[in-house]
């Protein structure tokens, strides 16, 4: 491995890594490598390969290697892209250069090259087809090849979940980047979970990133991290150990390698809790720092709804982005473009009576993101970024939920780690199974066991009840045997809009909106029951939301759950059906900020001063009830 350079003379050996950390050698391998060199790092579970990554970047800056503006980090999820920022902050001798890094996901980083090099770039049609635009200005565009020349490093996470599309362009811009700079990508194939995520994309590539890597790009070292620091315990040392071994193992089939996996997590664990439905209601109160893993949203979503009157948190795909609530709290009513500091500390003293401290925090970065000066922020912009694709994660939280255990899919929870694992095993798999994705369902389980550091505990997730989605919304739903019952998400990411919240249809006057929103800021300390009801067709056939035990209505869910519905109906092959009536056993967890752009038509058909300012409170609800068509018939 060749040795990182200061001039000519500066030897790697002579700056360690300057963290109060106990680094192992192979970890200073890493983090101490030249920067110019070019790392594919397989990193298991537990071996700390996040912490390297951070010091590896901080480690880069500190001594002058390469500038923190002029370094990108692409990350699997968004959720990630915050914790990487805030793990490298804590590493710099100066935390504030974190901010000049380019920490963004794939997607985020192929936006910024497509809109800025493609005047007719917009974010329509499919990730796929937007990136497929994406690759061919990076192999055509000299201006593309120019804006790559900038980066002195890049850094990519988690690149055995980069497939398809995805995988082709970053071995393009790989190819296109200066041969002096530097790249290090992080990868375990043991954990690779998203082969089909992708099942689909056009690509002229196979594989994941890196067996890409390994394949087309031969100037690339292979190091290995190995010794587990995530935890001590035996049993799950064990089990992170065998593992790995099992995975990697070239010569077991896919069979072999789902039977052998699955059995050592139901051997290898602290203890068996049974089935969900049993183990739910018996939590105990002071589980908080726990992930209750399922394999699918469907089965996550319905046993969330085991869980008796305690605060949870949901961590999964299809999820609307939980902006923080201050925001709507203080600007809900602000009609102006900008506001200033002293405005805003008066309304944060009053409006969200937190301490200083945390409003300063709140202010620097406003400033940061929608700055005018020091002083201003521009509302406008505030609101129109807020209401994008891409919301900048220091206004958002990683939960649907703010307190609790997390309850979740195990691909919802990659790359997270908890105090306590309870894993809720599915079904085994029942007639014929591909090859290849019984070997990514073995990589599911270890997956999800691996999220341990203290405690690993084993539960039987649902039967081989069948578990659906629609394919255009991704909504999830399940059916008895017969079709006449149906449960049903409520909660996805469009099941709430701006003119269920404060629409001149839904709502007579602007008072009624605002007696809603007092109502929704009132009950959403810990966790309420609610109920959809559906309405007329003055309303446009929408579910109207209340506790279980008032009729205030709370707000509306939009038309998309009714099409979802009737798709479902459609595919069911049920006939002429009517909506149901009504979802019982809703849960309200909390409130968040729902922000509307200036150019969403639907801003004119919301109440004052909601219509102007584009800010309003949105229940944070979510169910899996129950329910079924009425006068449904299956088609002959």
């Amino acid at each position: 491995m060749k040795k990182a350079e200061v001039g000519t003379t500066q030897l790697v050996g002579s700056k360690q890594p300057r963290y109060e950390v106990p680094w192992t050698d192979e970890q200073i391998q890493v983090i101490t490598a030249g920067s110019e060199e070019r790392l594919l790092v397989d990193a298991g579970p537990g071996t700390g390969k996040t912490a390297v990554a951070c010091a590896r970047i901080a480690w880069l800056i500190d001594n002058g290697f390469a500038d923190a503006s002029r370094i990108w980090l692409i990350s699997f999820t968004r959720t990630a892209v915050h914790e990487l920022r805030n793990r490298i902050s804590s590493y710099l001798k100066d935390p504030s250069s974190a901010y000049g890094l380019r920490i963004a996901t794939i997607d985020s980083h192929a936006w910024a090259i497509h809109s800025g090099f493609d005047s007719s770039a917009k974010l329509n049609g499919s990730f796929e087809n937007n990136i497929d635009k994406v690759i061919e200005l990076v192999r055509k565009n000299d201006g593309v090849f120019e804006y790559l020349s900038s980066v002195q490093h890049l850094l990519v996470d988690e690149a055995q979940d980069i497939v398809g599309t995805r995988c082709e362009l970053l071995l393009d811009i790989i190819d296109a980047l200066p041969k002096e700079t530097g790249v290090t990508v992080f990868s375990d194939e043991a954990q690779a979970i998203y082969m089909f995520g992708e099942e689909g994309s056009p690509s002229e590539v196979e594989g994941h990133l890196p067996d890409c890597i390994r394949k087309y790009l031969p100037d690339f070292n292979c190091v290995e991290l190995k010794e587990i620091h995530r935890t001590s315990d035996p049993v799950l040392m064990k089990l992170f150990g065998i593992g790995r071994q099992v995975l990697t193992a070239n010569k077991a089939s896919s069979v072999e390698r789902y039977e052998q996996v699955r059995k050592l997590i139901e051997s290898t664990n602290h203890s068996d809790v049974g089935n969900f439905r049993d183990d739910f209601p018996a939590l105990s109160s002071q589980l908080d720092d726990a992930f209750l893993l399922f394999r699918k949203r469907g089965e996550a979503l319905e046993a969330s709804s085991y869980i008796e009157r305690r605060p949870y948190r949901l961590r999964m795909s299809g999820l609307p982005v939980c902006i923080h609530t201050w925001i709507a709290l203080i600007l809900w009513d602000w009609t102006k473009d900008d506001i200033d500091v002293a405005e805003f500390q008066t309304r944060w003293s009053v409006r969200v009576n937190r301490d200083s401290a945390s409003c300063e925090s709140a202010w620097k970065d406003l400033v940061r993101f929608f700055g005018q000066s020091q002083s201003r922020v521009s509302v406008r912009k505030l609101v129109d970024r807020l209401a994008g694709s891409s919301v900048p994660y220091q206004f958002i939280t990683p939960d649907f939920g703010t307190l609790g255990p997390v309850i979740g899919t195990v691909h919802g929870s990659k790359g997270r780690e908890a105090g306590e694992v309870r894993l809720y095993l599915p079904a085994q798999p029942s007639g014929s199974v591909e090859d290849d994705r019984l070997c990514e369902e073995a990589r599911v389980l270890f997956v999800g066991a691996t999220r341990a550091k203290h405690e690993l505990k084993v539960g039987k997730g649902a039967s081989s009840k069948p578990y659906r989605r629609l394919e255009q919304s991704g909504r999830a739903f399940s059916t008895s045997y017969d079709n006449d019952r149906i449960q049903v998400e409520i909660g996805h990411r469009r099941d709430i809009d701006a003119c269920g919240l404060a629409g001149t249809q839904m709502f007579a006057s602007a008072a009624l909106v605002t007696e809603a929103q007092r109502n929704l800021l009132k009950y959403s300390s810990g966790v309420r029951q609610m109920r959809a009801s559906i309405c007329g067709p003055l309303k446009e056939w929408r579910y109207v939301m209340t506790l279980e035990s008032s009729d205030e209505p709370l707000g509306y869910l939009s038309t998309v759950l009714n099409r979802d519905l009737f798709d479902m109906a459609e595919k069911l092959e049920l006939g002429q059906v009517r909506l149901p009536a009504y979802f019982k056993h809703l849960r309200l967890l909390g409130v968040r900020t729902f922000a509307i752009s200036r150019d969403d038509p639907d801003r004119e058909k919301l109440h004052q001063p909601w219509r102007d300012s584009g800010l309003i409170l949105a229940p944070l609800v979510i169910g899996y009830p129950q329910t079924y068509f009425q006068h449904g018939r299956k088609k002959k």
